[in-house]
C-alpha cells in the first residue's frame, strides 16, 4: 500500500526565491554570457558575488546577478570611460 503525505512539498515564498541559488551555467545563461568569461570575471573579482558550494562547486544568488547586472547598466558610451 503506498502512502502519500498531504502537504509535502514546501512552497517557497518571492522572498525566498530572490536568496535563490543557480549554478555557474545557469548564472552565464541568465546574464547572456559564456560559462568561461564568468569564471574568468570570478577570478579578476569583476564578476557578480558568488557562494562557494564545495571544493570545485561555485553557485550565484539570482538577487546578487540582477544587482550586479543593473550596476553594470550605461546610457552612452561616455559611461563606459567613466568605468574603466
Amino acid at each position: 500500500m503506498r502512502m502519500e503525505a498531504k502537504n509535502s512539498q514546501v512552497k517557497a515564498s518571492p522572498v525566498d526565491a530572490q536568496f535563490r541559488v543557480v549554478t555557474e551555467h545557469e548564472a552565464a545563461a541568465r546574464l547572456s554570457l559564456g560559462r568561461r568569461t564568468l569564471q574568468d570575471l570570478r577570478l579578476t573579482g569583476e564578476g557578480p558575488p558568488y557562494v562557494k558550494l564545495g571544493a570545485r562547486r561555485v553557485g550565484y544568488c539570482i538577487s546578487d546577478l540582477q544587482i550586479w547586472a543593473e550596476s553594470r547598466r550605461v546610457t552612452s558610451t561616455a559611461d563606459q570611460k567613466a568605468r574603466a
